[in-house]
């Protein structure tokens, strides 16, 4: 039992510590250290306690000189054991050892607990050869000791690093040009960091790392990566984020450029061809031919590039179904397929022979298909326009623009008929310029050629899920079932009606079995027009043209619907870096008008804000309750002042303008 006037020994912040006991009561020991500090402790934590000769009710100066006089002995004794020769004499008999016996083993006799004190001490500060346990020290096994001196010997190589990586650290947080290579692997802790946050698998390493180098937030990590080269001033993270690679591999560029595309199993197609597409589109995957018919119909062809030189299950085929669309993003994008294919060799480019499959429709006056056949082709797209010129020539008067574009509307008021579910929001379109300027312009409804060329790809998608439908050839058909609640069509102009209905319409779903697609007002409806942009399409491509041709098809039912739910992952996570990227360069516009005063759309009360639709943008965004002096109303038109926008951060922070 300890009482008043003993020498203890306890372990506090990894040391041990000597003190003396003042007072114990019912297992609680006041104590005076060494240090001269009073401290309170339970019995339960001492290590080694004996009598002294030291009175505790002494003065405090006194006893603390006592108390490093006694400290100051045993430490000196403890610097003299050799824990290596302990062990050596301890090692082999399976027993633990009192601290009485190992002191004896150390030093002359007689034995105190000066010794004592300095043994404990001693095996402590090494740790490598002995066990401490409560019925003293127990020598470690020889494998022990070399699976704890490798342990030893890794967490010095980790110490060295760290030091390193500290050291270079220190020099290059600061000024523009990096001091020397970093070392490694301190890029890829940093890069880490940068790109999953919290999340990052190395996370308590770089909490280590960063506490100890005083890293304030991501930004300086990413400020770092970027004068070191890694990064570049607006990197996409949420790519890297995602895994989806921002360039082709080397062997997927070879096999690219060694693709030949002209086959001469078809004959070409004669007729007048033309693509419409945005004004920097390079990668044409459609062309539209129009023989227009006295009564008012005619016949609408829609050509979709032949991709059938990609071979299933080749390097260039893998790469496309990894990434499983192409990202459309404000600073450029990221393809499926190598540039050389998609703006070069599959692309429908003016003036040039491509193999295509043509959908070719009877479409009377009144938007009814009258026949229609499907057929791999040659063609040579004569013009390249963009949908600004086709919505000039068509507002000018051109009759074979305003024929077509009339058709395309009859095709549309079908599909209204058909109890078709519009929801027309705004369209944003996002540019980077020049010294990362962004440009936003919203597109209140789709102008007349998207309009007209968007019906098009509706009509082809839908009578080849017909013909495929029809011949049981298996297709993964889209089909969404009806809103949750009764649907009925505005126009644009209804924002906050269209914008608040959005979560009425259910998710578009892929199945085997046709059915029917609420959003378009389409009984049979496949996803096929696009099979340079789309992977999905690509596999239908293959379906058909297989069909086609009578060969054996690429794919069953179960292997389509099993390949198509693995692309589908793929395209979330490209669907989440296209709403990540947009929503950074909104941000980055928005903070470009920092301090500006803009119109919004008020939504909706939640729990601790309301939720705004910034107009200029088309971004929701919420605004505190905390500080709305007004009661705002649902539908209700504001204007909000832009306090501060940080796209890295991802953060806003609003307040209503008078």
């Amino acid at each position: 039992m300890i009482d008043a006037g003993y020498l203890v020994e306890f372990i506090d912040k990894n040391q041990i510590i000597l003190a003396l006991v003042q007072s114990a009561k019912k297992g609680r020991l006041a104590l005076i250290s060494w240090q001269d500090k009073q401290l309170a402790l339970s019995e339960g934590r001492v290590l080694f306690s004996s009598p002294s000769k030291l009175n505790p009710a002494a003065p405090r100066a006194r006893l603390s000189e006592a108390l490093a006089a006694i400290e100051k002995a045993r430490a000196e004794l403890a610097a003299q054991i050799n824990v290596a020769e302990l062990w050596e004499l301890t090692t082999g008999e399976e027993q633990s050892y009192s601290l009485q016996n190992l002191a004896e083993l150390c030093f002359a006799p007689p034995v105190g607990a000066n010794q004592i004190s300095a043994t404990l001490r001693a095996i402590f500060n090494d740790r490598t050869y002995f066990r401490l346990n409560n019925q003293g020290c127990e020598p470690l096994t020889p494998e022990q000791l070399e699976q704890k001196q490798m342990q030893q010997a890794r967490e010095e190589q980790k110490k060295a690093r760290l030091e390193e990586w500290l050291a270079w650290l220190k020099q290059n947080l600061s000024g523009e040009n990096m001091a020397g290579p970093a070392p490694e692997g301190l890029l890829t802790l940093l890069r880490e960091w940068v790109v999953w946050d919290e999340e990052a698998p190395s996370i308590r390493q770089i909490k280590e790392l960063v506490a100890a180098a005083g890293l304030n937030n991501r930004r300086q990590a990413f400020t770092v990566l970027q004068r070191a080269g890694e990064l570049e001033p607006h990197h996409n993270l949420a790519a890297l984020r995602e895994q989806i690679p921002l360039e082709f591999s080397a062997q997927t560029e070879e096999a690219a450029a060694a693709t030949r595309v002209l086959s001469d199993a078809y004959g070409e197609l004669a007729g007048h061809f033309f693509t419409v597409d945005g004004e920097d589109t390079q990668d044409f995957d459609d062309a539209i031919s129009f023989t227009p018919r006295e009564n008012g119909g005619g016949v609408l062809g829609v050509h979709i590039t032949n991709l059938e030189v990609i071979v299933p299950d080749s390097p260039l085929d893998l790469e496309a179904r990894a990434r499983g669309t192409t990202l459309y993003l404000p600073e450029g994008p990221i393809s499926m397929l190598p540039r050389s294919l998609s703006e070069g060799a599959l692309s429908l480019r003016a003036g040039e022979l491509r193999p295509v499959i043509s959908c070719l429709a009877e479409v009377s006056a009144q938007g009814e298909v009258v026949n229609y056949s499907v057929s791999a082709n040659l063609i040579t797209v004569k013009e390249r326009l963009s949908y600004p010129q086709v919505d000039e020539r068509i507002n000018q008067g051109d009759k074979f623009f305003n024929q077509l574009y009339d058709l395309s509307m009859k095709l549309k008021q079908k599909r209204e008929e058909a109890n078709a579910c519009f929801l027309p929001l705004p369209e944003l379109e996002i540019k980077v310029g020049d010294n990362w300027q962004v440009d936003i312009t919203v597109h209140e409804r789709d102008g007349l050629a998207r309009e007209m060329i968007a019906e098009t790809a509706i009509l082809a998608n839908r009578l080849q899920g017909e013909l495929m439908a029809a011949a049981g050839v298996p297709c993964l058909y889209r089909v969404q079932a009806m809103p949750k609640e009764p649907w009925q069509n505005f126009g644009p102009e209804a924002l906050f009606i269209n914008f608040s209905r959005r979560r009425q319409l259910q998710r578009v779903e892929l199945t085997l079995k046709p059915g029917r697609h609420a959003g378009l007002g389409i009984d049979t409806y496949a996803h096929i027009t696009s099979p340079m942009r789309r992977y999905l399409d690509l596999l239908m491509q293959r379906q058909l043209l297989a069909h086609l041709q009578g060969r054996a098809l690429p794919m069953d039912g179960p292997k389509l619907l099993e390949t198509g739910q693995q692309v589908e992952l793929s395209l979330r996570a490209a669907g989440r870096v296209v709403m990540a990227r947009q929503r950074y360069w909104v941000l980055k516009w928005l903070q470009q008008q920092q301090g500006e005063i803009v119109p919004a759309l008020v939504l909706e009360q939640q729990m601790r804000s309301w939720q705004l639709l910034l107009k200029p943008v088309m971004l929701i965004a919420p605004i505190p309750l905390q500080g709305i002096s007004k009661n705002l109303t649902a539908g209700a038109e504001v204007r909000v002042k832009i306090l501060r926008a940080d796209p890295f951060e991802d953060s806003l922070r609003l307040e209503l303008a008078p």
